[in-house]
């Protein structure tokens, strides 16, 4: 990526760009948190003084960069809120898929080069955009910056007879993501939607966005049972690691069995009534067909910090995260269900 420029009033503008977005995709305590670990000044007790008493400053004074806050950025809206679908590849289409010349040369074409050498910050487009095109770790990211119409109340209006909601349709800014990486597998996430779980057309507009670089005919869907039936059998041993709070079993004669943890802190894992039940229906030609669970803190830097909530839907190529998670706690997430998949 080329050098962005630190000074200027356009580099100013550009690091508030970066800013605003941070305020809509991270937290204040995940933007101190870095701060802290580069020996800066970090604590705040809003956004406002984040911005005034510690990002400028520290920017004026060369102590932080325009590309640290973009990795920043990059890593705060790239994480969590996502519906991931993967996806695999035959070794030769990778190949050739992540030729960082031939990538070039079809952007090139395309007309957005640009984005490979200096991201775009977009904070609001009615038209999607590839806004960010870049290698790490061998893999290739593609980022696509898009808007959402979606229903906001507005107010709510009593009579005699009842009440009137009205809602007004308010755009709404949502980061998806494409990683292919070097062993075939491609990772697309979604950013969730607020009141659908189907997915198809998001799906199906983003890969013809990317077809002169990811076509959707060179892979197929990368299936997830394993890793679903591998977190079931051993979820006694996993306990530790994980609590499952909700595993649905199906067979192939169209029967299904639930069990479901209503505490809080319940684990359906370590009932034992629960258990047997379901690993009977299991045993006669049945299977772990979904799984909502949560991944737990651990000493480990490596495990997440608090409880990230993981969905395993009954679609065999996708999992979720719901909520907001940082970049490592993605990493975990993925690197251990394509473990729990081997």
């Amino acid at each position: 990526m080329t050098k962005l420029s630190h000074t200027g009033a356009d580099a100013y503008k550009r690091m508030l760009e970066i800013f605003n977005l941070l305020t809509q995709t991270s937290s204040i305590s995940v933007v101190s948190g870095y701060l802290k670990s580069k020996g800066l000044k970090h604590s705040a007790g809003s956004w406002d003084d984040l911005l005034t008493k510690r990002i400028q400053p520290a920017f004026s004074d060369n102590q932080i960069s325009l590309e640290e806050l973009m990795d920043l950025l990059r890593h705060a809206e790239e994480s969590g809120r996502q519906h991931v679908f993967l996806y695999e590849s035959k070794p030769d289409l990778v190949k050739a898929m992540l030729d960082q010349a031939a990538v070039m040369q079809k952007l090139a074409v395309t007309g957005i080069a640009h984005v490979a050498a200096a991201p775009l910050i977009v904070a609001e487009t009615p038209v999607p955009q590839i806004v960010d095109v870049r290698w790490e770790n061998k893999a290739l990211l593609v980022k696509i910056v898009a808007q959402r119409i979606v229903p906001k109340l507005d107010e709510t209006i009593h009579s005699a007879d009842g009440f009137n909601r009205n809602y007004k349709l308010v755009p709404h800014r949502v980061v998806h993501l494409f990683r292919l990486h070097p062993n075939g597998i491609l990772e697309l996430r979604v950013a969730s939607h607020s009141t659908s779980t189907r997915y198809t057309e998001d799906i199906s507009r983003l890969f013809a966005m990317l077809d002169f670089l990811l076509p959707l005919g060179n892979f197929k869907p990368y299936s997830l049972r394993k890793a679903k039936e591998y977190i079931w059998k051993n979820k006694e041993n996993l306990g530790d690691r994980l609590r499952v709070v909700d595993s649905m079993m199906k067979n192939d004669d169209g029967y299904a069995l639930r069990g479901i943890a209503t505490s809080d802190d319940g684990n359906v894992g370590t009932d034992p009534a629960t258990t047997q039940s379901l690993d009977l229906f299991r045993g006669k030609d049945g299977y772990c067909d979904s799984l909502n669970l949560y991944f737990l803190p651990h000493g480990d830097p490596a495990f997440p910090t608090k409880e990230i909530h993981v969905i395993l839907p009954s679609v065999i190529n996708e999992f979720a995260v719901p909520g907001r998670c940082s970049h490592v706690e993605f990493e975990h997430i993925f690197n251990e269900i394509r473990a729990f998949n081997a």
